[in-house]
């Protein structure tokens, strides 16, 4: 299940776009990672594409947001190094 769900363009092109924030460990050895979902523009979404968050990395939850004012959207998350 996502950690955090964030509705935002992704693609520029001015439809909501879907970011899934997976902060948990998955069969992969990762330690979570994001899926983004591209509107089609008729209500339905394209299939997920999942991204892993590299081995070995803790990460806080997923920040979307136009963060220098140059009008594109970026996620930010803050790492640590896990320990077991």
């Amino acid at each position: 299940m996502p950690q955090t769900i964030h509705t935002v363009d992704v693609n520029n092109d001015g439809i909501p776009d879907l970011i899934q924030d997976y902060a948990t460990a998955n069969n992969t050895g990762a330690l979570g990672g994001f899926s983004i979902s591209i509107a089609n523009g008729d209500g339905a979404l394209r299939p997920a594409v999942f991204y892993d968050y590299p081995c070995g990395v803790l990460l806080s939850p997923m920040a979307v947001g136009d963060f220098n004012g140059d009008g594109k959207v970026t996620g930010h998350m803050c790492a640590s190094q896990a320990q077991f």
